[in-house]
C-alpha cells in the first residue's frame, strides 16, 4: 500500500505576457464543494461533492505585483475561475454533477484587507503575512435526473485567504438561496442554496496495489457464483481544516467525520461457470463516502490511529458498478453500500467492507437483467500472493522454489542428471 499525504495537488503556472503582465494559473486535483438544493416539495438536499478545479489570477508585472485599481485604498488583481467540475451523489435525487456556465464567464478579484506594501499583494508568499478578500461571480451548469440547470445570477463565493493559491483553510461560501433555471432560461422549482467550495483541502491518497474483493452474482442459468478477485484500489480521505487527521461534526450528530472517495476500484478473477469476470466503478456515479469516529474525544480531531492514540471508526463507501461478464456488460442504477469498523486510516490489512443485500444490475441499454450483485467483500489492504502457499502453487519446473523457472533449476537438474537412469525416474 502506497501512502500519500497532500495538501490536494496544486499546479501553479505563471504565464508572462508580452505587455508585462504575468498569468497565475492554479489547478487543484483534490478539490471539495458543498451544496445544499431545494427540492420541488420545499425540502433541501445536502450533497457533498468532490471534483477539482483551476483558478487564474491576473497580476501587473511578477508574481504578487499590482496596484489599487478601483481606488480604495488596497491593492487588488483579478481573478477567473476556468475550471469547476464536482460530482456527488443526492439521497433522492442520485448521481449530480456541476460544472461552469459554457456561455457565461466565472470571474472574481482578490484584495488585501490591509496595504501594508503599496505596489504588492499582501499575502503569502509574497509578503510574510496577511490577509486577502477574495470571491468569484460563479456560473454553473447543474446536471441531475438527465436534466440540465443554470443560475441565471451569479452565485457569489467570497473567501478570506491567508495565501496565494488558496491555503488548506480557506473556503469560499454563498449562504443566498439562487434560482435556478431550465435549458430553455425558465424558472423551475430548484434553488441552490448553501453553497461551499474548498480548493485546496489536505488530502490524503491512499494507493492500495495488492487488493482483493470477493464477489457474490445471482445469474438466471447458473444460480449463485462467487468469484475471488484480485486488483487494485486507491481512496481519497479529505480533512476538515489545516492539517491530515482534522475532523468536523457537519451531521450535527456529536461524532466528528471526514468525507473520503474511491477513485480506482479495478479487479478481476476467473469462475468456473462464468468465466472471466471483470468488475470496475461505474461512470453512473462516483463512490464517495465517509469514516466517522464512534465515540467523541478530541474535539477536531479524528478518533483513529495514527491522529489519537486510540479509536474505532465508522467508514462506509456507496458505490456504482460495472461487471464485465464474457459477451456483455452489467451495471448498476442504486449504489451499493459497503461498511467497516477501521482502528487505523489508512486500513489495516485484515479490514474488509461488506455490502448489504442484493442490489439489481442492467444491461448495455438499461434494462433490467435476471442478474443482480449479491454481495461484496472488499479488502483494500490485502497482502500481496504468496509462491508457495495453497492458492499459489509453485510454477512447474521451479525446482529451487524461489517462484522462478530460471537457470537455477537448469543447473539443478544438471547436476542430478545421472544419479538414476531407470525409467521410473523420468
Amino acid at each position: 500500500m502506497e501512502k500519500t499525504s497532500v495538501l490536494a495537488v496544486v499546479v501553479c503556472v505563471m504565464a508572462v505576457m508580452n505587455v508585462g503582465m504575468a498569468i497565475e494559473i492554479d489547478t487543484f486535483e483534490n478539490s471539495q464543494c458543498y451544496i445544499e438544493l431545494q427540492l420541488p416539495s420545499g425540502a433541501t438536499e445536502k450533497i457533498w461533492m468532490t471534483g477539482n478545479s483551476t483558478m487564474q489570477v491576473l497580476f501587473a508585472g511578477a508574481a504578487g505585483q499590482t496596484g489599487d485599481h478601483n481606488g480604495n485604498g488596497r491593492d487588488d488583481v483579478n481573478s477567473q475561475m476556468t475550471v469547476f467540475n464536482f460530482a456527488g451523489v443526492g439521497p433522492t435525487l442520485g448521481p449530480l454533477y456541476i460544472q461552469l456556465s459554457s456561455t457565461l464567464q466565472t470571474n472574481g478579484q482578490i484584495e488585501e484587507t490591509a496595504n501594508v506594501t503599496p505596489g504588492t499583494l499582501d499575502v503569502q508568499p509574497f509578503r510574510p503575512s496577511g490577509l486577502c478578500d477574495s470571491f468569484f461571480d460563479i456560473f454553473l451548469e447543474v446536471t441531475m435526473s438527465g436534466q440540465t440547470f443554470h443560475n441565471g445570477a451569479a452565485k457569489h463565493l467570497s473567501s478570506v485567504i491567508t495565501h496565494e493559491p488558496p491555503g488548506a483553510g480557506d473556503v469560499y461560501e454563498n449562504l443566498s438561496t439562487t434560482p435556478l433555471l431550465d435549458a430553455s432560461g425558465n424558472p423551475t422549482v430548484f434553488s441552490l442554496k448553501t453553497t461551499r467550495y474548498r480548493p485546496n483541502p489536505p488530502t490524503e491518497v491512499d494507493v492500495f496495489n495488492h487488493s482483493k474483493c470477493q464477489f457474490q452474482i445471482a445469474t438466471p442459468d447458473y444460480g449463485v457464483q462467487t468469484i475471488q478477485m484480485i486488483g487494485n484500489s486507491t481512496m481519497r480521505v479529505f480533512f476538515e481544516g489545516l492539517v491530515l487527521g482534522s475532523a468536523q461534526d457537519d451531521s450535527g450528530n456529536g461524532r466528528e467525520e471526514v468525507q473520503t472517495e474511491l477513485t480506482q476500484w479495478t479487479f478481476s478473477g476467473h469462475n468456473p461457470a462464468l468465466g472471466l469476470v471483470q468488475m470496475h466503478l461505474s461512470s453512473g456515479g462516483p463512490a464517495l463516502g465517509e469514516i466517522e469516529e464512534q465515540a467523541y474525544s478530541t474535539p477536531g480531531t479524528l478518533e483513529v490511529q495514527p491522529f489519537r492514540p486510540s479509536g474505532l471508526c465508522d467508514s462506509f463507501f456507496d458505490i456504482f458498478l460495472e461487471v464485465q461478464l464474457p459477451g456483455q456488460t452489467l451495471h448498476s442504477h442504486t449504489p451499493i453500500h459497503l461498511t467497516e469498523i477501521i482502528a487505523h486510516n489508512p486500513p489495516d490489512i485484515g479490514n474488509i467492507w461488506d455490502s448489504q443485500g442484493p442490489v439489481q444490475l442492467y444491461d448495455e441499454s438499461n434494462n433490467p437483467t435476471r442478474y443482480s450483485a449479491s454481495t461484496i467483500a472488499y479488502e483494500p489492504n490485502a497482502l500481496p500472493p504468496v509462491c508457495g502457499d495453497a492458492a499459489h502453487p509453485y510454477l512447474t519446473g521451479d525446482l529451487s522454489l524461489d517462484c522462478r523457472v530460471n537457470f537455477k533449476d537448469i543447473a539443478i537438474v544438471a547436476d542430478h542428471w545421472l544419479e538414476c537412469t531407470a525409467p521410473e525416474c523420468d
